[in-house]
């Protein structure tokens, strides 16, 4: 007779009893023999991997949670410099407009916008014509009135005093003989009493020259103007001239 024993699953494990495997009887002749068979059940040893034996993995911990709320306050950080930097662009380019609106003047013309014709005393000349910087004028005798005739390499030698606006008087000159002339170039000349104004070059723009006076160049004279707007001969010079420092007619 063969007899099984099982040993329940987390229970010690003991020995079969020596007393019931020594002390059994014989068996008959001619009958089956009578064995204690123990059957062990194999314990697993679980593996950590193993879920099933040990149960659900607990979660992990990474510190990539915190990677998105740094995304996060980086970009509005970034939004709100962003935001300081073109308001202050808008400011700076404003100022920078509103401080660019001046033009400066031209030619003989004054920062005003109009060219001054003052009056000065100048030597045995007397009273003359004279720019706001006391640069002396002249007038050509070959004009046609208030139209200028003097172009080319007579402007050259003669350059017109042109205005940018309206020309105004100033001390000893009269503001209702100014006036204007539009010339070919599309510069505007300024003009007193009917004559158009120029200068003489070899002045070189200095105050209190007057080489050009009484002189005969490019088909006519050239005088220094009273205050009244007439031609002023200098006395004992000849109504001639001299021709001296170039020009034959025009």
């Amino acid at each position: 007779m063969l007899r099984i024993s099982f040993a329940s699953q987390g229970t010690d494990i003991l020995p079969a009893d020596p007393r019931k495997t020594t002390a059994a009887a014989p068996p008959h002749p001619g009958s089956a023999a009578q064995h204690d068979i123990v059957m062990i059940p194999t314990v697993r040893t679980a593996r950590p991997d193993d879920h099933r034996a040990l149960g659900p993995a607990p979660p992990r911990r990474s510190g990539c949670r915190v990677l998105p709320a740094l995304a996060a306050a980086a970009a509005a950080l970034a939004l709100v410099a962003a935001g300081c930097g073109s308001s202050g662009g808008g400011s700076s380019s404003s100022s920078s407009s509103s401080g660019s609106g001046g033009s400066s003047a031209s030619g003989s013309s004054s920062s005003g916008g109009g060219a001054t014709v003052a009056v000065k005393t100048e030597g045995t000349l007397g009273k003359i014509l004279v720019d706001n910087q006391g640069r002396t004028l002249y007038l050509f005798e070959k004009d046609n009135g208030p139209t200028s005739t003097c172009y080319q390499a007579c402007a050259g030698v003669w350059p017109p005093f042109t205005t940018s606006g309206k020309p105004k008087a100033g001390a000893g000159a009269s503001a209702s003989q100014l006036a204007t002339t539009q010339r070919k170039d599309g510069k505007t000349q300024a003009v007193y009493h009917g004559h158009p104004l120029y200068y003489y070059s070899p002045d070189a723009q200095q105050p209190g020259s007057t080489k050009g006076e009484g002189l005969k160049q490019f088909g006519a004279e050239w005088y220094v103007l009273s205050p009244a707007g007439a031609k002023v001969e200098e006395k004992g010079s000849g109504s001639s001239g001299s021709s001296s420092g170039g020009g034959g007619g025009y």
